[in-house]
């Protein structure tokens, strides 16, 4: 490749990489969402890892030989502080807003001598009150293996973290000094005596008292994103009988924009709930009566619209509840959508029992 200098001469730039990859690719070279992303080349391969905001598990990590194809490799699971992970509007002008999803934010990927370094940040909003921004710092030796250390946290008033090795061997201690934590240990080992079974083609929910539209806290959500324009999301509901529970498949964005295909116990229905605050109230816009031990429950997707459905075990023809505009999930924001299925307690927490669903699909 030649370039020309501010000199009007022409110079020659060699590119390692750009004799063998092809010009060739189809955008989005991955799929579904991946913003800020960040790359680093080690051993012949291409690392990747992007926000993922208020989703867990987060900071997913991606590999490529050729900057087209990239596979899943792996995310940072230990990291579960996300608590306080909230989403809040926020006027940007007269007619417009920005949904803003707090969590991991902008991560930076590093390799040196051996190691990879992850550095990145938590922004939160504890109890609503003042935005906070927790840095952090994990490492590994074999990203291959999927196997991040626990975060290390460093003060840093702001976002967008990276980090700079100098080629020389010197060693600089920039954060001292240190003192040993007065409440050591600070990690212990769990229950030893938990039992884990394989339950076939099938996902038990332990019902948690947020609702998805909850601005703190967790709610009890299993999500798989959005890859595919046209998509469908389908789930077989096992009918729990635990009174004051709402359980369901839901299309996700964040606590202001989904809509849930909705079982409660208490009344015995299937409801489709809309909760749009971006164009108004929540509103429940169908009700189904269900008699039969399992419900199925499917949502369509288009470049056009989302359409929700359910059906008995027994029956073939599904039930239309309703649609709505693709454009009403959509807006200047963080993330793209998610199709999970949740389970929600309400009213006084008792002895909470667990809901099942078999063959949670996106396809």
């Amino acid at each position: 490749m030649y370039v020309k200098q501010s000199t009007g001469k022409s110079v020659q730039v060699k590119f390692p990489f750009a004799s063998k990859i092809s010009t060739s690719y189809t955008n989005p070279i991955i799929p579904g969402f991946a913003p800020d992303p960040s790359v680093v080349f080690v051993d012949n391969t291409f690392f990747l890892v992007n926000s993922s905001f208020h989703i867990f598990p987060g900071l997913p990590i991606y590999a490529s030989k050729d900057l087209k194809s990239w596979t899943h490799i792996g995310e940072q699971k230990r990291f579960q502080q996300k608590e306080n992970a909230t989403t809040d509007v926020f006027p940007i002008g007269p007619d417009k807003n920005l949904v803003a999803a707090l969590g991991l934010f902008a991560p930076t990927i590093r390799w040196h001598n051996g190691v990879f370094y992850i550095v990145c940040t938590n922004t939160v909003r504890p109890d609503g009150g003042e935005f906070r921004t927790d840095n952090f710092i994990i490492t590994t030796r074999d990203i291959w293996a999927n196997e991040w250390s626990d975060p290390i946290w460093f003060k840093l008033d702001g976002i967008d973290p990276s980090l700079f090795f100098d080629d020389t061997t010197d060693k600089v201690d920039i954060w001292g000094p240190f003192e040993v934590c007065m409440n050591n240990p600070v990690l212990t080992t769990a229950e030893t005596d938990e039992r884990f079974s394989g339950e076939g083609n099938s996902i038990k929910l332990t019902p948690s008292t947020k609702g998805l539209s909850a601005t703190h806290g967790t709610e009890t959500f299993v999500g798989k994103i959005q890859i595919f324009s046209n998509s469908i999301a389908t789930t077989t509901l096992c009918i729990p009988t635990e009174p004051h529970v709402k359980t369901g498949l839901s299309l996700f964005k964040e606590n202001v924009r989904h809509v849930d295909i909705c079982y409660d116990t208490d009344t015995h229905k299937i409801t489709l709930e809309v909760c749009l605050q971006l164009k108004g109230e929540p509103k429940v816009v169908a009700e189904v009566k269900v008699a039969t031990q399992k419900a199925q429950m499917k949502i369509s997707s288009s470049a056009e619209s989302y359409e929700f459905f359910s059906r008995a075990e027994t029956s073939k023809e599904w039930v239309l509840l309703g649609s709505i505009d693709a454009l009403d999930m959509t807006a200047c924001d963080f993330t793209g959508t998610l199709f999970g299925i949740f389970a929600v307690k309400m009213g006084p927490r008792q002895a909470a029992g667990t809901v099942r669903f078999e063959n949670f699909v996106v396809s």
